[in-house]
This record gives structure tokens, C-alpha cells and sequence, in this order.
């Protein structure tokens, strides 16, 4: 039987495809974050991102080797993007329209150990990145965000396709058609 996680405020509960298990969340409450193994385990989602948004969600990992995504899509051919990650150089980053974590990214590290929360909005004029409510970026937003592909949770939907795999625990994944601040 295929694992499945709920929406609930809209009607976009996702599946997990290459199952997943639950873990003690942020507020110390068990079973209530999602762990992810970094290979192949993602949630799909029919929700597609719109032209302006907020991804946010709280966040724990100990893997600072690659960049990996806890929430979104890109299609590579076109360079356009919409997502929430952690990016190589171990700082919250995200990606909006022709931007991705090589220009969105965060000052502060965070700790293997600890939840962090993190968020990336845009409306369409300005991308802001949030580290446990800190703004640590805000630029004009380049090209429009990604409007086509359903995001993933623990992954990005590459095209169709998982990529850029979460390495540790998410909880609270959320996204919105509006920028939140």
C-alpha cells in the first residue's frame, strides 16, 4: 500500500512513490516530521506553483555535501524554477524564475542538530529568503517562477522527474499562492 500525506487546507494530499517514515518533529511530537534517505524517497504533489507564492517549511539535516531540495520544481532546458532548498555551500537557498541557489542563498549555517525554518516568496517584482524569520536575502525577482510542473516534497520535480534528493527530516511543508512575509 502507497504511503500518503494530507493537505490540509486545500485538496493537494501528495504520495510517496518510494515510501518514506515519520519521525519526532520540531515540537517533540512523534511521528509528525517526514525523514527522507537522500536516494530516492520525495512526496508528489498536484500543486503547481503560481506567479507569485511562498514555500516554507521547517527543516533538519546533517548532510552538507550537496545541494538538495525540500520543496519545488525546474525544468532544466528552460532555466526556470520555483523552490525551497538547501544548496553545497550549507546555506538555505531557493530558486524563482532565472535565479537559482548559486544567487538565492542565505548568511546564516545551519545546525545539524537543531530544526531550522525556512522561506522563500516572490511576487513577481522581489524574491525574499527567510532563515528562522530572518530576511537574509531580498532581490528583484529575475524572470517568472516556474507555473507548469506540480512541486515536490523532499525533491524537486525536475521535468517529471525527482531531483536533488532531501537528506533528513521536513515538517510543516507548506506552499501558498500569494507571498507571504
Amino acid at each position: 500500500q502507497q504511503l500518503t500525506t494530507q493537505d490540509v487546507i486545500g485538496s493537494y494530499d501528495g504520495t510517496f512513490p518510494n515510501g518514506n517514515a515519520y519521525t519526532t518533529g520540531q515540537e517533540g511530537d512523534a511521528n509528525t516530521a517526514m525523514t527522507f534517505d537522500g536516494a530516492n524517497q520525495y512526496v508528489s504533489t498536484g500543486l503547481v506553483p503560481t506567479a507569485s507564492g511562498t514555500i516554507s517549511a521547517w527543516f533538519k539535516t546533517a548532510d552538507v555535501a550537496a545541494t538538495m531540495m525540500m520543496c519545488g520544481s525546474y525544468d532544466a532546458p528552460t532555466s526556470v524554477r520555483s523552490y525551497l532548498a538547501r544548496a553545497g555551500s550549507n546555506k538555505l537557498s531557493g530558486g524563482i524564475g532565472a535565479h537559482n541557489t548559486t544567487v538565492i542563498f542565505g548568511t546564516t549555517t545551519p545546525l545539524g542538530t537543531d530544526w531550522n525554518h525556512g522561506a522563500i516568496t516572490w511576487d513577481g517584482a522581489t524574491v525574499n529568503l527567510y532563515f528562522d524569520g530572518v530576511n537574509e536575502y531580498s532581490a528583484a525577482q529575475s524572470g517568472s517562477a516556474l507555473t507548469l510542473l506540480g512541486m515536490f516534497i523532499g525533491a524537486a520535480n525536475n521535468a517529471g522527474s525527482p531531483a536533488n534528493y532531501w537528506n533528513g527530516s521536513l515538517q510543516h511543508v507548506m506552499m501558498f499562492n500569494e507571498a507571504k512575509n
